[in-house]
């Protein structure tokens, strides 16, 4: 990455988010470190889910412990990487994270994020 920002978020309620956009230096190299980041969490007991609404070409993936529910969501557009972490009580907990974030900072990412 070449330059890169942080945001936090808390929900009053039962999970909490954070996100992070940094860009690289070529769409290539955005999407290896994608593709590295989704191998990282899959490697740490994360596994693949599909989490509504997305952005196109999104990937999520899912660590469900007990009282803890980690998902992590990427996506690329052109040499940025767009990445959210939301941790909820529940599965359900974090799903609702992850759509509240995306229907609330859709404006301000990327052009290709499309909420489905």
């Amino acid at each position: 990455a070449t330059t890169g920002s942080t945001e936090g978020f808390v929900s009053s309620g039962a999970w909490s988010a954070r996100s992070w956009v940094f860009e690289c230096s070529s769409s290539e190299s955005a999407q290896t470190a994608t593709t590295a980041l989704i191998a990282y969490y899959r490697n740490n007991g994360f596994t693949t889910v599909s989490a509504p609404p997305a952005p196109a070409g999104a990937t999520a993936v899912l660590r469900d412990q007990p009282g803890d529910a980690r998902l992590h969501a990427e996506y690329v557009s052109d040499a940025t990487v767009v990445m959210v972490e939301v941790s909820g009580t529940t599965v359900a907990d974090a799903q609702t994270g992850l759509s509240t974030i995306y229907k609330a900072v859709s404006p301000r990412l990327p052009s290709t994020f499309a909420v489905a």
